[in-house]
């Protein structure tokens, strides 16, 4: 009789270390946190962006973070600027607080597409640390995407579904949604866990 063969032993992983590379460009070091390397990302995306999923590291929310700059509900708007925020998968972000949020503003867009091996996740600091606990809340603020398709909630006396129909979205002071494109598009989120 032929003998069993040994079963193959499932491989134990090894951890890796922080990430040792340079600071990707505009984002701030902010050193090593369980064994990971901490980049904080700039408060405004201006230019077309790609954030790399660098083993060892992960990207931090602090505060407001904007891609672009409102181009307003027409696409017109004087200083507005569209930008394209791109995530690679499996790329891992935290935020702090409650005020540490991801805006994108109407004519950006954020493309964070993952895999079901390599999700993108969003998650909060103290769950990196490993504090968090079922019941911490408030740990960050989430992701709000503007867009400008047409709303009946106007914060002025305009017709509802007009491009200068727009409203501030909560907890916030300035950031603006609405329009009359019934067809704009703020991205792609798949395989993302937040």
């Amino acid at each position: 009789p032929t003998p069993t063969p040994t079963p193959t032993p499932t491989p134990t992983p090894t951890p890796g270390g922080a990430y040792t590379g340079a600071t990707p460009a505009g984002m701030i070091d902010r050193g090593v946190v369980n064994n990971k390397r901490v980049f904080e990302l700039p408060t405004r995306f201006t230019a077309d962006t790609t954030i790399q999923n660098l083993p060892g590291a992960v990207y931090q929310i602090a505060g407001p973070v904007n891609v672009g700059t409102d181009v307003g509900g027409d696409g017109a708007l004087a200083g507005g600027q569209a930008v394209t925020l791109t995530v690679q998968p499996g790329t891992v972000f935290v935020a702090a607080a409650g005020s540490d949020y991801l805006v994108v503003n109407r004519g950006s867009r954020l493309n964070a597409v993952g895999t079901a091996s390599q999700p993108i996740i969003f998650t909060s600091r103290t769950n990196l640390q490993g504090t968090a606990t079922d019941s911490t809340q408030g740990q960050w603020g989430g992701i709000i995407m503007l867009g400008r398709a047409p709303i009946s909630d106007c914060n002025t006396a305009v017709p509802g579904g007009s491009a200068s129909c727009q409203n501030v979205i909560e907890g916030t002071t300035s950031s603006l949604y609405g329009g009359a494109t019934a067809t704009d598009n703020s991205g792609t989120l798949q395989y993302v866990q937040i």
